[in-house]
Formats: structure tokens, C-alpha cells, sequence
């Protein structure tokens, strides 16, 4: 028979701990109060709730049974309230149920606790016509519907609802009326209402009829306005009312108009019109929101007249509305448009007007024909002023009045003439002096003499004329001088015409001379060589937004290698002159060609350049290449490009010397030049002079291996273009780079240089093996020999070097050789790092290229190249790349090795380092497992010997063999020196071991015994096999495939007057080891789950599993635990994240499925497939765990059911009265282990749904109640004295639990109580403890002094000790 354990029961009250096994039912019935009522009650919409008074905490709800009496089960002991719940408006008594003290009457049960309901309530609304809400203050009563005697009576509140209770079962007449008419004639609404088995809710409010709207309409002298138009709107979406009045189009368009965007939501349902004192009205109408336009049409017709204000909103709600005598005003009026035109009468589009009067100015423009409109406009003055670009108007002054036909036409007083004077040369350092003569064609006069402003070059001019023909003259002299004959410059033309009789005249312009230009263009082919025409290209340095000219190269007719352009029309000023070429629809610099000197040098020679670009200087006089230089191109030979393609973790640039060589036959002799170039950047440019030779290029360099990648002869006439992209390149390619090999003995393998002499004797070998190769065949491998070099003066020096070579594009790894000394097998040789990989290309991604010369420029040839008569990788070509050196470093570790004995295998081997001052006579550790603790021993007692308290660590793990062998390989030698270890052989004193496997113990023989001295073991151990009791947990479900440890299981075990308890730790296991022989009782305890025994079988059942323990024997127990409940933990801090302790978290289960879920806020997944095991209608059972925060402030909710929603929050008091939480404090601190002073909780509350796993992360965060109780003590004693006394605070009865201390000869002479400390202890009787160190047999009355205190909730005490001892004058005193 399997036995059950179950560790969680869902008793619907057990939610606190159960004090006793004890329950008790309470009961009563619920009746109508008045007996003669034949209604009968719905119990089934009753249910009883039973509240823990002390903490607020739901903890039953009970239905009612058909018959009204009910009963719920008490199943603690506290204080308790029941509670009936009832649908609302029921009126019951006790309206707050019954109070049940079971601590001070346990037999309160016996007794009925009957409810009575005294009536229902009636709900409803009375609302308005048109409304959905009504008026506030009206009377409701509830009367007899035959007699109109009345029963009840209230009135209506906010928004016209009301509510009449309490209300029996009948039939009633409800009416309503105003405050001051109750009679029937003034009744403004009555129903008819019957009341049976419950409250009722009216489902259509009581609506009364609409009130009246009144306003007035006045002229600009506020007198009536006779015969005015109001309309009144509504909106189209309420039926207010239907449509009335239909409107004509004029009127339908002003009172769109009128309204602008909003007009469309609008319906025009009535129209009223003003009687002689300009009244209006509007009768009966519903509430809702209405619209008010007012509309005046005068006899003239084209005027239009405006209101202030101009439509107005107006909302009727429970009574008349009277908008006042000055509901609408005259405001304004509006004339037709005035026109703005140029003499010609020609339309100005754009003008702006300017109307000023004495209060206001406003600015309007014309259309594009030349209309303005002002509206608003009331009677007065006003001054006119028009704004036309390029024309000047008068302001006028003109009345405004409703008898214009319009408003006024304006024509321009002057027109503007505007134009500019064009320099050729801005940079010139002239300084000239520019007017424009403006002569009268009518009369040939002058009239006028305009200046000019210098703006970016260009002198411009601007001057307003009368409307008429002119002639313009330009007026340019050099700055000072007077003469007007040589010094004068050239402008054209000379005269314009213009007529402003029309629109303005803006474009007249006057340009400067012009220069032509004569260049050439001299090629080693013919020009015509390359099929293409060349250009020069022109490019202005005045300005970047002048476009560059091109001129074309025309080639001569009688040498082929010259070409010529011309170009006219060019400003003065410097240039920007290149030869170029059209690639496509591009254009392209010829950028391919060497050039010679434009200028000359010192030395009068002409040296080559890579570009044609030059800087030509244009004034005033035409340019001939035969006088200027600039005009003038020479080619000198081809530019090829040659390209050092380094790897980019190359550090500096090898030195390449290269060749260039070609031989041509004179005289039937073959002669031979070559040409050298010392390459030291990664781009150089060289030129090859002749276009008819052919160059042979070649290579050399010492520390590298390069060869060339494209390029091994040139032609210059076939292979050069005119751009470089489209030329021959050379290319160098980097073969292969030196590395070197570093290998060093660190610091602890020097120590020991002598104990490895023999490697010293031959090359230490290094493994490169090269993985690029294909996979199919065979790794490349080649040895490297790494050569020491000893300095005998110095052990540090000791180190061996080697040199390979490395393809750049290959992987190569190098290793260093195994080696195993044969003279001591105790040395362990380490090479660090173990290997290393050699990839150039992939380790480039990792640097920095650190080569800043990487321009391309032109490079001279050397006349002879040096010869390195030294060549020396090591001296030549250190410092290469990034990577170039390898380094190894070889270093030492030691081996230990043991025995057990009887051979026992898998035994666990932990390796301890020793502390210096260890003695070698304390036996190692060799027991782990949990020993058996005496009865009632709460304690974990473990004892160690002094080896095991000196590292908590081991520094090495291992585990026998079938032989019980053991070994350490490769141990970290450290520490040698404190130990003193000389030699290799002596390293097995630095360790200790410890050896565990469950059920044995293991004894280390001592190495001075002579039976073990020549066994070659560092240790011998002998072992023992003891008595076990193993019990395994695993969770659900347990097979022989399938176990899951479960760890923090609580085991028991309890025998013969001896009991312990152990957690299962992470396997799920706990072993009781060394156990006498005897019958046990093993009882598992974990809450939330229930455990089920699964080997050995069993037949006995309850809540302990018999187990007989024999001496050297073992017993195995294996338990399955199935999780039916989980938990949700987390802390409680204040604002500034101190734990708080002693705070009270409740979780309540939130039945439905609508609830917001919080688990997202805590990064946790919900699953609304999940289902809740508690139901909506087993209301009865409602989990609500509660937990207290520990010293950290840490709370574990335990007993969650998953799939359940849970409301999780902080039991709060955010209104309680400081006096209130006195009371309350000192009520229940005996009972009570959580503070209850907790004003505010942040956040109030998290729903959280469980899922099948625990829940953690939850954080509140509490404001607690500001308490000011201080509690002070000092005493009155001799200064001497006072460092010997000491105060203690502990409860009355507890003087083990100690809350505070005070050493006045450590601290202050005054001793004080407040804030966190002392709330805890209001309420509570406390004893202040004084107590003196002085010896009583050398003193009198030094004995302890008490003071008992009860704090008490913002109430500050002070208490005073007299401490005034004696010396004895002899020891019989």
C-alpha cells in the first residue's frame, strides 16, 4: 500500500496557522424585520462573509440556506465579523454585522446572530426634454396610489437622479415636483410602481417638458433694430426638433458663411424676427445645445452688414433663458472692391493697402486682378497707403460711409528704373567711380545723376521716375582722376531707352571689355594619335559658381604633334587652365602624361609634372602663347602607377629597389639603359620618357619575398592611355614575411633550472603545420629548431630563438614539441600559450594599419642603388609587421599521487593547499555527510579539524579507480618559499586531501610508518564502510528513466530518544550517516506539496515511513513530490531601498477572466488557456495567503494555486489616526508579528497569474506613518562612574530579547529612543535595565536598577537612573 503525504490543504478558513483541531460552527437566520410582509426573499442572492477583525482578511463566504439560516465555520481562535452581503439597496440590521471575540468568550458560537431586512430602495432619474440629465432639488415623493398619503420623500441630487429607501413590498405612486409645490396641481411628472422581492433600478427616466429663450437686437447706437432675422440652429446628429423653416439660397449662403467649417453639423429649425424694441423669442424648447445667427438686409443693395457677436451658442438645460438687451450688435459693413493699376491701367496684382484710422490699421492685398476688399468696415475717416514693388503712391485720406458704391482707386505717383553696370576684373586693385546720366527724351535734358552700389561684383542702380520716356548713360572714371579720355574704361552700350509710362523697367544692363586668348599643346605622339580632341579648360578662381569653358586643341597642318585653340570673350580675372578630354558625356583630365614646367627653375631647367594644370592671369590686354608661358603644354613621357600592396598590419614599408630596362639598336649596335627607382611608399608614380622603347620591369627587396602581379613589360605607346585607370599599373604583391620564435623560462622554472639541465643540451623543437592546403591531403608539417643561449652569470637570460617564413594568404599553427623528462617523472613541462595560430590575412581585421605615407606621388630614379653588403633578418627587418613575433613561454608543474586501501572506487578526492603553519600531526578530513543530532538540538554542529578550517575551496577534484589509485597531475607549484621546498621530490608537503564517498570513513596513515615508507605513494589511506540511511526526493513523475531531483525538502528522522533534521540539498538527497541500530520513523514536509513513497514498497500507511537500521548496512528510500501549489516571493523597502521589516502581504485569488494581468511588468509569460482549479461558484473557497517580511525586507506568498489570478499587495492603513493606531497597536502586538504603520504601498498592487513555476522579482515600496515618540534616559551618577554603567531594553518577562543597548562609556551620557526602533514597542511594557560593572563584593549598591515603560504613539517620556555607589571599608561589609 503506497503511503500519501500531503504538505498543503485548502481548507477555505485555514489560512493562518491552526491553533487547535478544534471547529466551531456560528449561525443565525434572516427574517423581515416587520413579520406580516408576504414577500418572500431571494436567499439565494444572500451570502455570509466572515472577516478576520484583526487584519481585515476575507477568510469564508457561506450561502444562505432556502429556509434564511445559515452557518460558518470557525476554525481559529481571534477576533472575527460576520457579515451579511446583500445586492445593493437592500436595508438590513446590524447594518455591520456581529462582532466575535472566540479569545475572550469561546463559547459566543452558542448564541443566534440573526439578520433583519428592513426594506428595498427605488433608483431612477428625472431628466429634462432634450436632456440626459435633469435638475438637482426637485421633490420625489412615494404615496399611496389610491389615498396620495405620502410614505417617503427625497429629492433629487446631481444630474437629476434620486434615490428612496427603505421601501417595503406594495404598489406606489412616484411624483415630481418643484421644492415649494408638493400639491397635485403642480405635480410636473408621476409613475405608477410596484415593489416585490428586491430593490428596483427605473429603466426609463421621468422627463419634463422645455423652458422659453429670449434676446434683443440693436443698431450702432444701441437703439432696437427693427425687423432683424434670428434663426436658431441645432445639431443635425440630436432630434431635437424636426425642421421648420426654409431658407433662400443668399440666406442659406451668409449663415454658412456666418459659421465657416461647423456650418455642416448645424440644421436651422426656426426664425424669429425683432419687433419694434428689437426683441426675439424662442418657446418650449427641449434642453440641448442650440446656435443663435442674426441677419439685417439693408434697401441699398451691394451692402452687407455684420454682428458682434456673430453667432452665438446657447444652452438650455432646466430653466428660461433671457440672453439681456444687448444680445446682438450692428458691428460693421462691407462696400464692394477698389482696384490698384499702373498708369496704363494695367491691373496690380499683390499690392498691399494699409488702412489706418485713429484706433485700428489693417493690411490687405490685391488679387491678381488688382481688387482689394475690406471687410468690417464701420463709418469714419481713413488713410490709404499702397505698397507696389518698383512704385511709389501718396497716403490719402478718404471718408468711408455705407452710401460709397465702392471702395477707392490708386494709381502709382513714380515708377522705378533698375539695372546693373558689369565689370570685367573684380580682383583688379582699380578703384572706379560708376553713375548712370538720366536724360528726359522729351526735352534732351539731364534730370538726373544716379549712384551705384559695388554688391558682389557688379555695380547696381535703382531711381523712382515720373511716368514718362528716358534715356540712361553710363559714367565711369578711375578713382581721382578727372579726365575723361584714356582713363576712361569701356562699357556697352553706350546709351538705353527705357519708357515708364507703363510697368517698371528692371533689366538694364551695361558689360565691360572682353580678352582673347591664344594657346598650344605639344604631344610625343601625335596629337591625332588617340582619336579624341583635346581641350583647355578654363576655370574662373573669381568665383566657384562660374561655369568652367572649354576651348578645342585644333592640330596643326604641318607638324602633327602640336595642336592650337582660341578663345574670345573672356572676362579679366585668373584662371584655372588644364588639358582635358571627353570620356562619354564626361570630362576627364588627362591625368596619365608628364609635363615639363611652365616656369622655370633657378638653374634655368625645365622639370616634369604630373599634372597640366596651371594658373593663367587674363587683364586687359589679349594673351599669345608665344609671350605667355601658361599657354603653352609640353609632354615629357607616360606616368605608370605602381602600386605596393601591403597587407594593412604591416608597420612600415620594406625598401623595394625597382627596375625598369631596354636596349635599341644605333649603328647596328645594341645599347642597353635601365632606369632604378627606391621605392619607400606603398603608391609611387614613375615616368617612362619614350613612347617608342619597350621596358622590362623587375624586383628586388631583402626583407621581404615579393613578385610582381601584372605587369612585367611596358610599351608605353600601346599600354598608356590618356588616364590612369585606363593605363598599364604595376602591382607588387607581398610572398611571404619572417616570424621569429621567442621561447623564455618564466620565474618558477628558473627556480628549478637545475632539475631540467637535460633540455638545455639540445634545440627545443617547434611543430608549424600549414591547414590552408586541401582537406584531402595531407597537413604540411615541418619542424623548427629554436636555439638556447645561457648566460651562466645570469639563470633569468635563459632563452632560444628561431626564424620561418610565413605565406601571407596560408593559416600556419605553431606547437611547441612534447617533451617528458626522463630524469624526473615529478616535473610536468608547460609551454604556454599551448599553440599558436598564424593567419596574417584574418589577424588584419583585429589591427590597426598603421602606414600614414600612402599617397600616390611622381618618384625620381636613382642613379646607382647601395648594396647591403649585411643580410641579417634579425638586424634588418625587426619591427616589420604586427605579429611578427612569436612568443612561448615554458614554465613547470608538479604531480602527487595516493592509494586506498581495501581498494575502494569512485571515492571523492578533494586536494586542500596547507597554510604555512600547519602541523603534519592533525589526520586529514575524511567525513561530509550529515551526522545524527541529539533530541531538541536545533544546532548544526560539524567538527574540523585545523587543515579543513584553512581553505574553504579545493584546489583539485578527483575520484579512485577500480585499484583505489588516485593521482594530482599538473599542480600549480606556489608558495614554495613559505614551505621551504628545495627540491621537486619535497612538493607533497605543500597539500593536504580530503577523501568522502557516502556510507564510509577514511583514516590517513602516517608516511613514518615503516610498513608504507616504500610503497612510492605521496599518500595511503585506509578505508571503512559505516551504517546509512539515504532518502531520495524527486518530483513528478518518477521513473527509472526519468528523476528529477527536488532540493529544500525538510527530512525528519526520528529514533530511540535521538532526532535531525536535513534539507535535501541540489540532487534531491539527504544521508544520515553513523546511525546505532534501531527502528527509525522518516517524515517528509515541504508545503505545496504531497509526497507519495515509491520504493520500498510499504504496507503501513500515515504520516512517517518505518526504516530498521542495521550496523554496516544501508537503506535507501525514494520519495515522489508532486507541486500542487506555488509561490510568489519578493521584498519591501522603503523609498530610499532599506528593507523594511515586519510588513504584512496578502494575496487574494481575483475570480473572472477580465482581470488585467501584471506579469508582463515582471517579465513573466501568461497563458490564458490555463485554467484555475477555484471556481466562480465555489465562492466559499477564496485562498488568501498572507506573508511577514523578514530583516531584509524579503516576503514569500506560499500556496498559489497555478492558472489563478491573484491580487498581491501591502496590507495598508493610508487613513488611520495616529491616537487610532495606538489603540490598535496596543490591541493586537500580542498577536500580531506584522507593524501595522503602514500609511502607502508603490504599487498599491500587482495582479499576478501563477503560472507552474514559482514567481519572484516582486518590489513595494511603503511610506509608513510619521511617529514623534522619543524616549530619553540619562543618569545621575559622578563622572568616574559613568563608564562602568551600561543600559539593556527588553520586553516584560523577555530579558533574553534585548532591543536596545547603551555602553555610556562608549557612547553619549544620554541614552535615546525614536523612529524605527520604538515603534515596534508601543503598546507594550518594556524594562529599562541599568547595570553597573563594579565588583559588588568592593561596593554598595551597585546592583541593577529598573525602569518598567509602556510607549505610547507620539508621545515623548524621559526617564532618570541615580546611581550612587560606595566603597566598602572591609570585606565583612
Amino acid at each position: 500500500m503506497v503511503i500519501l503525504f500531503v504538505s498543503l490543504l485548502f481548507f477555505p478558513t485555514t489560512i493562518l496557522t491552526q491553533h487547535s483541531d478544534t471547529v466551531v460552527g456560528c449561525g443565525g437566520f434572516i427574517r423581515w424585520k416587520e413579520a406580516h410582509f408576504d414577500s418572500v426573499l431571494d436567499f439565494e442572492k444572500l451570502k455570509i462573509s466572515l472577516f478576520s477583525e484583526t487584519t481585515g482578511t476575507l477568510k469564508d463566504v457561506t450561502d444562505v440556506l432556502p429556509n434564511g439560516a445559515y452557518s460558518v465555520p470557525l476554525y481559529d481562535e481571534g477576533v472575527y465579523r460576520i457579515r451579511l452581503t446583500t445586492p445593493k439597496g437592500w436595508h438590513i440590521e446590524p447594518s455591520d454585522g456581529y462582532l466575535l471575540d472566540l479569545e475572550k468568550d469561546p463559547k459566543a458560537c452558542l448564541k443566534d446572530f440573526d439578520f433583519s431586512v428592513v426594506g428595498f430602495s427605488i433608483f431612477g432619474q428625472v431628466t429634462t426634454s432634450g436632456m440626459k440629465t435633469g435638475p438637482p432639488g426637485l421633490s420625489v415623493r412615494l404615496t399611496d396610489p389610491t389615498s396620495h398619503k405620502p410614505i417617503l420623500h427625497n429629492f433629487t441630487q446631481n444630474q437629476g437622479y434620486f434615490m428612496i429607501s427603505p421601501v417595503t413590498p406594495g404598489n406606489y405612486l412616484l411624483t415630481v415636483s418643484n421644492q415649494d409645490r408638493s400639491d397635485k396641481d403642480h405635480t410636473r411628472a408621476s409613475i405608477n410602481i410596484r415593489i416585490q422581492s428586491d430593490s428596483i433600478n427605473l429603466s426609463e427616466a421621468i422627463i419634463l417638458l422645455g423652458h422659453f429663450l429670449r434676446g434683443r437686437v440693436t443698431d450702432f447706437n444701441q437703439n432696437p433694430l427693427v425687423d432683424a432675422k434670428v434663426f436658431l440652429l441645432c445639431d443635425k446628429d440630436k432630434t431635437l426638433s424636426k425642421s421648420s423653416t426654409t431658407l433662400d439660397k443668399p440666406v442659406y449662403s451668409y449663415i454658412v458663411e456666418t459659421l465657416g467649417e461647423i456650418h455642416y453639423k448645424f440644421l436651422t429649425i426656426q426664425e424669429s424676427s425683432t419687433d419694434s424694441d428689437g426683441y426675439f423669442t424662442f418657446d418650449r424648447l427641449p434642453g440641448g445645445s442650440y446656435l443663435l445667427v442674426p441677419l439685417y438686409t439693408s434697401k441699398k443693395s451691394g451692402v452687407v452688414f455684420s454682428f458682434t457677436p456673430k453667432f452665438l451658442p446657447v444652452a438650455m438645460e432646466h430653466t428660461d433663458v433671457d440672453l439681456g438687451p444687448d444680445t446682438f450688435t450692428l458691428q460693421s459693413f462691407k462696400l464692394n472692391p477698389g482696384r490698384i493699376m499702373w498708369p496704363n491701367s494695367v491691373p496690380i496684382s499683390s499690392a498691399k493697402i494699409t488702412i489706418t484710422t485713429s484706433t485700428s490699421q489693417q493690411s490687405v492685398l490685391t488679387d491678381a486682378n488688382g481688387f482689394y476688399q475690406l471687410n468690417h468696415v464701420i463709418p469714419g475717416d481713413y488713410k490709404f497707403q499702397v505698397e507696389v514693388e518698383n512704385a511709389f503712391f501718396e497716403t490719402r485720406s478718404i471718408n468711408l460711409n455705407h452710401l460709397l458704391e465702392s471702395l477707392p482707386n490708386f494709381v502709382p505717383d513714380k515708377v522705378s528704373v533698375c539695372g546693373n553696370l558689369i565689370p570685367a576684373d573684380t580682383s583688379s586693385n582699380l578703384k572706379l567711380e560708376v553713375y548712370i546720366i538720366v536724360r528726359s527724351v522729351g526735352n534732351n535734358s539731364e534730370i538726373n545723376r544716379v549712384e551705384t552700389n559695388l554688391e558682389d561684383g557688379i555695380f547696381k542702380f535703382c531711381a523712382f521716375l515720373s511716368p514718362e520716356r528716358y534715356s540712361l548713360y553710363p559714367d565711369v572714371s578711375l578713382s581721382g582722376v578727372n579726365q575723361h579720355s584714356d582713363e576712361i574704361l569701356r562699357f556697352t552700350p553706350s546709351e538705353i531707352m527705357v519708357d515708364l509710362t507703363g510697368s517698371p523697367v528692371v533689366n538694364v544692363t551695361f558689360s565691360q571689355f572682353r580678352a582673347k586668348l591664344f594657346g598650344r599643346i605639344n604631344c610625343l605622339l601625335p596629337c591625332s594619335y588617340y582619336k579624341t580632341p583635346f581641350y583647355a579648360q578654363l576655370t574662373s578662381l573669381r568665383s566657384n559658381t562660374i561655369q568652367p569653358k572649354l576651348f578645342e586643341f585644333i592640330p596643326g597642318k604641318t607638324d602633327l604633334q602640336l595642336a592650337f585653340f582660341k578663345a574670345e570673350e573672356m572676362l579679366p580675372g585668373d584662371y584655372a587652365i588644364e588639358v582635358v578630354f571627353y570620356t562619354g558625356s564626361s570630362l576627364t583630365t588627362i591625368d596619365s602624361w608628364c609635363w615639363d614646367r611652365h616656369e622655370k627653375t633657378d638653374r634655368g631647367e625645365f622639370q616634369p609634372l604630373e599634372s597640366s594644370k596651371r594658373i593663367l592671369h587674363v587683364r586687359s590686354t589679349d594673351l599669345h602663347y608665344d609671350n605667355e608661358s601658361a599657354l603653352d603644354f609640353r609632354q615629357t613621357g607616360f606616368l605608370i602607377p605602381v602600386q605596393f600592396e601591403l597587407p594593412n598590419y604591416v608597420t612600415r614599408v620594406p625598401s623595394v629597389l625597382l627596375y625598369a630596362s631596354s636596349s635599341f639598336k644605333e649603328n647596328n649596335e645594341t645599347i642597353k639603359s635601365s632606369m632604378v627607382w627606391n621605392l619607400t611608399k606603398a603608391c609611387n608614380r614613375i615616368c617612362l620618357p619614350s613612347p617608342e622603347k619597350v621596358y622590362k620591369i623587375s624586383l628586388s627587396s631583402t626583407c621581404t619575398r615579393v613578385r610582381l602581379l601584372q605587369t612585367a613589360k611596358i610599351n608605353p605607346s600601346k599600354d598608356c592611355h590618356l588616364t590612369l585607370n585606363s593605363s598599364v599599373r604595376i602591382r607588387i604583391g607581398v610572398e611571404e614575411l619572417p616570424v621569429v620564435i621567442h621561447l623564455k623560462l618564466d620565474e618558477l622554472a628558473a627556480r628549478f633550472s637545475e632539475d631540467l639541465k637535460e633540455i638545455f643540451d639540445s634545440p627545443y623543437l617547434f611543430q608549424t603545420e600549414d591547414f590552408t592546403s586541401n582537406t584531402s591531403v595531407t597537413i604540411q608539417s615541418k619542424l623548427v629548431e629554436t636555439f638556447w643561449s645561457k648566460s651562466p652569470q645570469n639563470i633569468e637570460s635563459i632563452s632560444a630563438t628561431g626564424v620561418f617564413w610565413v605565406n601571407i594568404r596560408n593559416t600556419i599553427r605553431v606547437t611547441p614539441k612534447p617533451l617528458n623528462l626522463k630524469q624526473n617523472h615529478m616535473i610536468h613541462l608547460i609551454t604556454y600559450p599551448s599553440s599558436q595560430d598564424i593567419n596574417l590575412q584574418s589577424d588584419s581585421n583585429q589591427q590597426q594599419k598603421q602606414i600614414d605615407d600612402i599617397s600616390c606621388s611622381l618618384t625620381n630614379p636613382i642613379v646607382e642603388p647601395s648594396k647591403s653588403t649585411v643580410n641579417d633578418v634579425h638586424s634588418l627587418c625587426m619591427s616589420l609587421f604586427v605579429g611578427q613575433n612569436v612568443k612561448f613561454t615554458l614554465t613547470i608543474a608538479v604531480n602527487v599521487r595516493g592509494r586506498i586501501d581495501p581498494p575502494t572506487e569512485k571515492v571523492n578526492i578533494e586536494l586542500f593547499k596547507k597554510s604555512p603553519q600547519m602541523s603534519e600531526k592533525f589526520p586529514t578530513s575524511v567525513e561530509r555527510d550529515h551526522p545524527l543530532l541529539p533530541v531538541n538540538n536545533e544546532s548544526e554542529s560539524v567538527t574540523k579539524t585545523e587543515k579543513e578550517t584553512n581553505s574553504s575551496e579545493p584546489i583539485a577534484v578527483t575520484q579512485s579507480d577500480s585499484q583505489g589509485l588516485f593521482s594530482f597531475n599538473a599542480l600549480p607549484l606556489t608558495d614554495y618559499e613559505v614551505f621551504n621546498i628545495k627540491s621537486i621530490f619535497e612538493v607533497s608537503k605543500m597539500y593536504q586531501i580530503s577523501l568522502s564517498k557516502t556510507g564510509y570513513k577514511f583514516d590517513i596513515i602516517n608516511k613514518t610508518d615503516v610498513k608504507y615508507q616504500s610503497t612510492g605513494f605521496d599518500w595511503y589511506v585506509k578505508s571503512t564502510r559505516l551504517s546509512l540511511v539515504e532518502v531520495f526526493v524527486y518530483n513528478y513523475p518518477v521513473s527509472e528513466d526519468l528523476r528529477q531531483p527536488l532540493s529544500a525538502v525538510l527530512i525528519s528522522i526520528i529514533g530511540e530518544g535521538h532526532r535531525a533534521n536535513h534539507l535535501t540539498n541540489d540532487d534531491g538527497v539527504v544521508r544520515f550517516v553513523g546511525l546505532s541500530p534501531g527502528q527509525y520513523y522518516i517524515r517528509p514536509m515541504m508545503k505545496e506539496y504531497s509526497f507519495t513513497v515509491k520504493s520500498p514498497d510499504q504496507s503501513e500507511s500515515g504520516q512517517a515511513i518505518p526504516v530498521q537500521v542495521e550496523e554496516g548496512k544501508s537503506a535507501v528510500i525514494i520519495l515522489s513530490a508532486l507541486r500542487i501549489a506555488f509561490s510568489a516571493s519578493g521584498v519591501v523597502t522603503s523609498l530610499a531601498g532599506i528593507p523594511e521589516s515586519g510588513v504584512l502581504v496578502e494575496a487574494s485569488w481575483l475570480p473572472g477572466t477580465q482581470n488585467t494581468i501584471h506579469n508582463d511588468l515582471l517579465h513573466l509569460k501568461s497563458n490564458i488557456n490555463m485554467t484555475c482549479q477555484l471556481r466562480d461558484d465555489q465562492i466559499s473557497i477564496i485562498p488568501r495567503e498572507q506573508s511577514v517580511t523578514d530583516s531584509n525586507g524579503n516576503f514569500r506568498i506560499r500556496g498559489l494555486l497555478p492558472g489563478c489570478v491573484y491580487r498581491i499587495y501591502v496590507h495598508t492603513n493610508p487613513n488611520i489616526l495616529p491616537n487610532l493606531i495606538m489603540d490598535q497597536v496596543t490591541r493586537e502586538s500580542s498577536r500580531l508579528s506584522s507593524r501595522n504603520d503602514v500609511e502607502h504601498a508603490v504599487p498599491d498592487h500587482v495582479n499576478l497569474q501563477m503560472l507552474t513555476s514559482d514567481t519572484n522579482g516582486l518590489h513595494f515600496y511603503v511610506i509608513r506613518h510619521l511617529c514623534t515618540s522619543l524616549i530619553t534616559v540619562n543618569v545621575q551618577t559622578p563622572d568616574s562612574y559613568l563608564p562602568t554603567l551600561r543600559l539593556i531594553v527588553f520586553p516584560v518577562g523577555h530579558p533574553e530579547n534585548i532591543v536596545a543597548k547603551h555602553d555610556f562609556g562608549l557612547d553619549s551620557s544620554l541614552f535615546s529612543l525614536s523612529g524605527s526602533k520604538l515603534i515596534p514597542m508601543i503598546g507594550r511594557e518594556h524594562v529599562i535595565r541599568l547595570i553597573s560593572d563594579l565588583e559588588p563584593k568592593f561596593y554598595i549598591n551597585v546592583n541593577a536598577q529598573n525602569i518598567i515603560f509602556k510607549p505610547k504613539w507620539n508621545v515623548s517620556e524621559h526617564f532618570n537612573f541615580q546611581f550612587n555607589p560606595k566603597l566598602r571599608n572591609t570585606l565583612s561589609d
